[in-house]
């Protein structure tokens, strides 16, 4: 179900607002009785694995095979495909063409703060980590990531031309200014995806 929220990852600007906000397949317009609170997020890893089509993690595999590699969010933004994974004590983004998995346009991975020490702890469900890469192709691919051990917040830059889709899986997405070619997503629970959210300023 949709939900018109907003998105900021760590550390970007706060003067980035969103104008259209999505939130992932299964959600609901108020948590259950057993859900978690949202100032009690479950651990992102136990958020649920999704099935993704094709061999997205192909060139992954090759570099660095890993059993404990889990997709956990899905989507669509135009020509592109990007996949939200966790790995043991790590998250993970990458960017594929959709359609096309000989090779990622961009990969990115980052780990989780070792202790509520590590990290930065001005978004919910933090502490977090952080780092960002930049991709190949003529879309000129950005991402950075902010990594947690309850969720994961990624800012995804690219002038490839097109709508992200409804994401599938534990994600919450929201679209940056016109002209921006701005893309903000909350990955984890529900409750701390909301939290999350509902901590970016209000828009002009």
């Amino acid at each position: 179900m949709s939900h018109k929220v907003r998105l900021i990852p760590i550390g970007i600007a706060l003067g980035f607002s969103c104008v259209a906000c999505t939130g992932g397949e299964g959600a609901s317009s108020a948590p259950s009785s057993t859900a978690s609170s949202p100032d009690q997020p479950s651990g992102l890893r136990d958020a649920p694995e999704i099935s993704v089509s094709g061999d997205p993690f192909a060139e992954l595999d090759d570099a660095r095979p890993s059993a404990e590699r889990r997709a956990i969010g899905e989507l669509h933004k135009g020509g592109e495909r990007l996949i939200a994974y966790t790995e043991g004590g790590r998250c993970g983004l990458l960017v594929t063409r959709s359609g096309n998995e000989k090779g990622p346009v961009l990969s990115l991975d980052t780990a989780m703060p070792k202790s509520d020490d590590q990290g930065s702890s001005k978004m919910p469900a933090g502490p977090y980590l952080k780092s960002s890469a930049t991709g190949s192709g003529a879309s000129k691919p950005w991402a950075s990531m902010s990594c947690g051990k309850n969720a994961m917040v990624i800012e995804y830059s690219s002038h490839g031309t097109g709508n992200p889709s409804k994401p599938r899986g534990s994600v919450s997405t929201a679209e940056g200014p016109e002209g921006s070619h701005s893309l903000f997503v909350a990955v984890g629970e529900e409750g701390a995806r909301k939290k999350i959210l509902s901590a970016l300023p209000p828009g002009p």
